[in-house]
């Protein structure tokens, strides 16, 4: 039983690779031929206030020869939020390394243009909460009442992600290991604790260090995250999933097992 389980996973896996990968050669041709600069305003589908309410955000993003610039503006406020109110952040990918590295930014609040020497603020937020692999998907929610997507804001998010997914594993830059030792909260914690990985068989095939499509481990730090993901269907994604001894794992883990 145990082998035409694993040939059914094999199976799945093979049939997803063969009709998604002319998709997604697609997807990257369009990705590389994009002009960058352009804003998109969501509403976020994962993000909510402490008092439940939705989180707004403006992202755009840059491309150089040398690294990539994910920019954003956050609101907490409601959409139209005062400018001085909206969190100014950013994402550089450094594309000379393998793996690629990525440093995190809060800024003073502004517009949506990049440039070496933008002010920096304290983090409002421990950004390895979410991000383990640098940027992350966007996710918006496309039943808002209050921000409507074009089709063309559809297939710019599609491709969007397709970038992000394409940049493999991402590892955070060194940088941060000096300053999170003065800064309060830190990118990342530091902890063993913090840092226990999550090592379930499933989500280790993409959620791993190493490998093809590597997305970094996941780690007890981001337990909100991983229980959204996996709560909303968003993970194991499609043509995988869990066994009833591996949510047994993944609820331990979620509750600090």
């Amino acid at each position: 039983m145990k082998k035409r389980h694993i040939f059914r996973a094999i199976d799945m896996r093979s049939l997803c690779l063969v009709v998604m990968t002319p998709l997604i050669l697609i997807a990257i041709v369009l990705t590389g031929i994009m002009v960058s600069g352009e804003e998109l305003f969501i509403e976020s589908r994962e993000s909510k206030t402490l008092t439940g309410q939705p989180v707004f955000n403006k992202i755009k993003w840059f491309r150089f020869k040398d690294k990539d610039v994910w920019m954003m503006n956050q609101s907490h406020h409601g959409a139209n939020a005062a400018d001085s109110s909206w969190d100014r952040l950013a994402i550089v990918v450094d594309k000379t390394t393998s793996p690629k590295v990525a440093r995190f930014y809060q800024l003073a609040p502004g517009e949506l243009r990049w440039t070496n020497n933008i002010p920096e603020q304290s983090m409002r937020v421990s950004c390895f909460l979410c991000h383990n692999n640098g940027p992350r998907a966007l996710r918006p929610n496309w039943s808002s009442s209050t921000v409507s997507l074009s089709m063309a804001d559809r297939i710019q998010v599609a491709l969007w992600n397709t970038r992000m997914k394409f940049y493999g594993r991402i590892v955070l830059s060194p940088e941060h290991d000096m300053r999170d030792k003065q800064q309060i909260p830190p990118v990342r914690f530091r902890s063993l604790y913090e840092n226990e990985h999550l090592m379930i068989k499933t989500c280790v095939m993409c959620h791993k260090d190493k490998g093809f499509f590597a997305r970094g481990f996941l780690s007890r730090q981001q337990a909100r995250t991983i229980q959204f993901m996996t709560e909303s269907g968003e993970m194991p994604p499609v043509g995988f999933r869990l066994s009833d001894d591996e949510k047994q794992q993944l609820h331990r883990f979620l509750k600090g097992f």
